[in-house]
């Protein structure tokens, strides 16, 4: 179970940098497109456990939480980005926007 662990603490942290965006969206308005980016990763994790349990067992099954928790994030984030003109996750050192832009 350390190499499954290992990949779920890698999901963790890719969680972590690139913030809620679900509340973020579902307390905007858009709770009807975080459905529906779910609804997608939801049927990418169905399908990436199909593929890799039988083969890599529980790393199989932590790879696919991986890119499904991962891919929901980035497209959440992406849509966060192009409504509200901001990055909602965080990486130090690294501003994704001008503060007197959003002051406006």
């Amino acid at each position: 179970g350390k190499n499954a662990l290992i990949i779920l603490t890698i999901t963790n942290l890719i969680t972590t940098i690139l913030g809620s965006v679900g509340t973020l969206l579902n307390m905007t308005g858009y709770q009807v497109l975080m459905r529906n980016i779910l609804f997608i990763s939801l049927i990418v994790n169905i399908l990436i456990n199909y593929l890799l349990i039988p083969p890599y067992g529980l790393v199989g099954a932590a790879i696919a939480t991986l890119v499904s928790t991962s891919l929901w994030r980035i497209i959440a984030n992406i849509y966060v980005y192009e409504k509200f003109n901001f990055w909602a996750g965080y990486i130090p050192k690294i501003k994704f926007f001008k503060y007197k832009e959003v002051i406006k």
